[in-house]
């Protein structure tokens, strides 16, 4: 489906972030079932951590994409874009002047920001969010900046991020010891499905209320 409108993108990202919260949801029972027996506890807590983390960095990746694609469909032009989404148009023309010595290619750049700004923005959607398996706070912040999400949300979990859910899940991913018990991985269980909804809800907003628009364009 091609998101093209408002309610295109909230079927999307509903539709992402359902299917997420259901398979964590088993996860989370089944968890809750092995509290009685150490090791199958531990292994479903090792499980659970590396699933939350892909869970995490899945849903971030996939509803800004979503949220990247319907901007891009809306065929405003350079102009009329908000400073993050004209960086994002022009990215191209500034790669490949960053990577060549040749002056023609900085006369690209020149060419995009003195004369194709009235021309239709060609905002990039596909693949366009890395994160590298690292979705840490810093991170965060850059893809936050990207799309017009208000950071302060999430600027006071930088420690749950960093430490409880991608430091924890790169030692399952490396094999080493899970310092977590049942209740740990609740306490972050619970934090991590609240900032999702959160994101969602900060996405749906700058979609509602046109954020990505130049702030001198009447929405």
């Amino acid at each position: 489906m091609k998101i093209r409108t408002a309610e295109n993108l909230a079927d999307a990202i509903d539709a992402d972030l359902i299917w997420r919260k259901k398979e964590l949801a088993t996860l989370k029972f089944a968890i809750g079932r092995s509290r009685t027996r150490p090791r199958l506890l531990n292994a479903t807590l090792r499980a659970g951590v590396a699933l939350l983390y892909a869970h995490w960095e899945g849903f971030l990746k996939a509803s800004s994409e979503f949220y990247l694609e319907f901007v891009s469909r809306q065929g405003i032009t350079n102009l009329q874009l908000a400073d993050n989404f004209l960086a994002l148009s022009a990215r191209k023309s500034m790669h490949d002047m960053a990577s060549s010595s040749r002056v023609s290619q900085s006369i690209e750049l020149v060419d995009f920001f003195r004369r194709r700004m009235d021309e239709p923005a060609d905002v990039p959607y596909k693949d366009t969010v890395k994160t590298r398996s690292n979705l840490n706070s810093d991170v965060l912040r850059d893809l936050s900046i990207s799309v017009g999400v208000d950071y302060s949300l999430f600027a006071t979990k930088s420690t749950l991020i960093d430490e409880k859910l991608l430091h924890k899940r790169n030692n399952v991913a490396h094999g080493q010891f899970l310092d977590m018990d049942a209740k740990d991985f609740e306490e972050t269980f619970s934090e991590v499905t609240a900032m999702l909804e959160t994101w969602r809800n900060e996405l749906e907003n700058a979609c509602a209320t046109k954020r990505y628009l130049a702030n001198n364009v009447c929405p």
